[in-house]
């Protein structure tokens, strides 16, 4: 979750997509994310667990439907909670991987973005849907953006 580049473009792949299937230039759309381990990452260090790789892959189209978007919302900041100096190859923290990050830098973008996706969609609380999806960054961040956008 916290590569430079990957959160950005798969969202903007995914909105590319939706944008495309939603306007019917075309049927459907296959949007596939993956990231990897980056080579600035120190073997054993704390970032390892989340910053390892993984893949995802969903389709968006108007047949068979599971679900729906009723909306899109992406807020993007530039918080450098990490970093590398020249002569270094891996990266240092310059935050508290427990509170900074997932405080500062999880929590208030999701919950931002969440409040902007209400407001553009006509509703004023989250309440309004029955079921709610949230980033599993860890377990404490899950529960503390589920406390911060107030649901159970």
């Amino acid at each position: 979750m916290f590569s430079l580049q990957k959160i950005p473009v798969g969202i903007l792949g995914l909105i590319n997509a939706y944008a495309a299937v939603n306007s019917n230039l075309l049927s459907g759309a296959i949007v596939v994310g993956s990231d990897v381990l980056g080579r600035h990452i120190a073997p054993g260090s704390l970032r390892e667990y989340y910053a390892s790789s993984a893949a995802s892959a969903i389709l968006i189209s108007r047949h068979d439907l599971i679900a729906t978007i009723e909306g899109i919302s992406s807020i993007s900041s530039d918080f450098p909670e990490i970093g590398r100096s020249e002569d270094e190859r891996f990266f240092r923290n310059f935050t508290s991987l427990n509170s900074g990050v997932i405080q500062q830098g999880m929590i208030k973008h999701c919950v931002a973005a969440v409040e902007e996706l209400l407001k553009k969609n006509g509703h004023n609380k989250i309440e309004n849907y029955k079921n709610i999806v949230l980033p599993e960054f860890t377990m404490n961040g899950t529960q503390a953006l589920a406390r911060a956008l107030n649901v159970t």
